[in-house]
């Protein structure tokens, strides 16, 4: 009952933003080049300017008659509403949309409100003061899907932190993907409700300058990006049976113990194979796990962007201060706050100017668990439509990024990739996804006598040093990170 008083609260006073749903995207290719024309030539000027003549296949198409039915938040869907044709659903449209609309398949997001508020209270596990079955209208959404045959996606793009909140959601999904590599273990011993095959993909390029394919996220091994994309070649994966584990499944299911001696050689198997894919190793082998009767896949999908938001465009006038689009959190996530903190108080010190753009500005809760600290030079703006960071990014001298998980070597904020794609200048928090992935592309602070340093310099003056960084970052996001490479991975494992 409080949960919907709050919705119906929510729904009154705020207005959800508009999403282009079913939308074909109209960007003209030739079909003898490949190369797009009129409708993106922004895009294709900035992928010009950063790869050449080698653009072509950077960014394409391929996805615009593919349909998916959304139960995202606003980012996510947004962003998908660039690559593909989308519908939002709610626990009111569904049936509507999968039995006359027919979507290729279902992606479900760690959402927390869902579009126009639908889901809030209704897909992450909460007090049962909001919702005593909170999985109800779900749950009837899946049993759709199953009767007219239409796959289910799960992605918790929070995990971590909020596994438990949305497990019992993930696991009524036919796949499961994460961003936190650490994470996938924690859903195959939840799903493992009978006996599971593991499945693995090794590949098949013996060449050492291949890039390990986005699938796995692999970005150890990345050497510094060249302006000519001939030298990189990316490997290709297959999937296939692990005879070794089919013979120990074989040898369990004749025995009485049959699940636990399985389970025991699951963990096994799993830390050699945190070996092989650790810090000192390349993501050799993509870890996919085949559980019966729901989940059938789960498997790494990090975070991503939309290349057609945000780009690299060069900016002739630069705005001397730093910037932070986002928000603060008063009550969960310790170290975050700690870190954004040390900024504050630091440029505070050294009386440099920070804008804040907050994410939460017409929310009633920006007074309480969403507040920022009163500081001065700080000035706190209003939220500015998704959009319209890229042009934020691209403008100011420095962009303030944190990252809410930092012992994880896949995840990394959104916040992140999109100041990198648009060839911003990033302070950053250190995380082991920093480390391994962007450290070439980012300045890391740890303590003030960092700062004291490098903000006077970097806020007063983009270095030539640090302008060549932000355009090799660019080159790189956009070429593994964008929407593109996750539907890729998806549709692959969908056999779609």
């Amino acid at each position: 009952m409080l949960g919907k008083i709050i919705k119906s609260f929510r729904s009154a006073i705020y207005r959800y933003p508009q999403i282009k749903q079913d939308y074909e995207n109209k960007s003209v290719h030739n079909s003898d080049t490949n190369s797009l024309l009129v409708n993106d030539q922004p895009l294709v000027q900035s992928l010009n300017n950063l790869y050449g003549e080698n653009y072509i296949g950077i960014i394409s198409d391929q996805f615009q008659n593919l349909k998916i039915a959304l139960v995202t938040d606003y980012l996510t869907s947004v962003n998908l509403s660039y690559e593909c044709r989308i519908r939002c659903l709610t626990p009111r449209n569904y049936k509507e949309i999968l039995l006359n609309w027919k979507p290729d398949f279902i992606f479900v997001e760690s959402a927390f409100h869902g579009f126009n508020w639908s889901w809030s209270y209704k897909l992450a596990r909460a007090s049962t003061l909001f919702e005593h079955d909170f999985l109800a209208d779900f749950r009837n959404l899946i049993s759709l899907a199953h009767d007219l045959n239409i796959k289910t996606v799960f992605w918790n793009k929070d995990d971590g932190y909020f596994f438990e909140n949305f497990i019992e959601a993930a696991s009524l999904c036919d796949f499961i993907y994460t961003a936190d590599q650490d994470s996938i273990d924690r859903y195959y011993n939840y799903c493992n409700k009978n006996i599971s095959v593991r499945l693995n993909s090794n590949s098949n390029s013996n060449n050492p300058k291949d890039l390990t394919n986005h699938d796995s996220f692999n970005y150890q091994n990345l050497q510094k990006f060249q302006n000519n994309l001939n030298d990189f070649n990316f490997a290709n994966q297959n999937s296939t049976y692990n005879q070794h584990q089919l013979a120990n499944l074989s040898n369990a299911e004749k025995s009485n113990d049959s699940t636990d001696q399985l389970t025991n050689q699951t963990s096994r198997d799993s830390s050699v194979s945190q070996n092989v894919i650790g810090i000192d190793n390349s993501f050799s082998e993509n870890q996919l796990y085949s559980t019966e009767p729901n989940v059938k896949k789960i498997d790494l999908l990090p975070m991503a962007i939309q290349p057609r938001i945000h780009y690299y465009s060069d900016v002739q006038e630069h705005i001397a201060k730093m910037c932070f689009v986002g928000s603060y959190y008063t009550k969960i996530l310790e170290k975050r706050r700690e870190f954004l903190d040390l900024i504050f108080n630091s440029s505070e010190k050294l009386n440099l100017p920070i804008d804040i753009y907050d994410r939460n500005s017409n929310r009633f809760s920006k007074f309480f668990e969403f507040r920022f600290p009163q500081k001065n030079r700080i000035s706190i703006l209003p939220k500015v439509a998704y959009e319209e960071t890229a042009n934020i990014y691209r403008k100011y001298n420095l962009c303030l990024n944190v990252n809410s998980v930092t012992d994880s070597s896949t995840m990394c904020s959104r916040r992140l990739l999109e100041i990198l794609a648009c060839g911003g200048i990033v302070l950053t928090n250190n995380s082991k996804a920093v480390e391994q992935n962007f450290k070439n592309y980012c300045t890391v602070v740890t303590d003030d006598l960092d700062l004291s340093s490098l903000l006077p310099k970097m806020i007063n003056e983009i270095s030539p040093n640090d302008r060549e960084r932000a355009i090799e970052g660019s080159r790189f996001v956009i070429q593994n990170c964008s929407w593109e490479r996750r539907l890729e991975k998806i549709c692959n494992d969908l056999s779609i």
